[in-house]
């Protein structure tokens, strides 16, 4: 798959995205959300998604880490006081920047 049609495709996941409900925020909102909520991004890597034949885009997958902790959101020690506003931004709200959607 070239570049170009690697872009296009992406390009097709972010339209099926926004047909399905979710909401395109800016990688600033998204900072500022999770702060509000306890939490904060950290680690990420750049990857390309085609987990299912046929469907494929370009990705950025973060760590999210609650900040009280220092702990992964998903750790078992976590606090989870904010688990659930933290889960309808991940579930409801896609960052597309630098042609890439980041998955958090």
């Amino acid at each position: 798959m070239t570049s170009q049609e690697k872009a296009s495709k992406t390009l097709e996941h972010v339209q099926s995205l926004l047909l399905a409900g979710a909401f395109q925020i800016s990688s600033r909102e998204l900072r500022e959300r999770l702060e509000n909520i306890g939490y904060s991004l950290g680690e990420s890597f750049c990857y390309e998604n085609n987990l299912n034949a046929g469907e494929f885009w370009k990705a950025k997958s973060f760590q999210i880490i609650e900040k009280s902790s220092g702990l992964s959101f998903a750790h078992i020690n976590a606090p989870k006081k904010n688990l659930k506003e933290l889960q309808e931004i991940r579930f409801n709200c896609f960052v597309f920047e630098n042609g890439r959607i980041w998955e958090i």
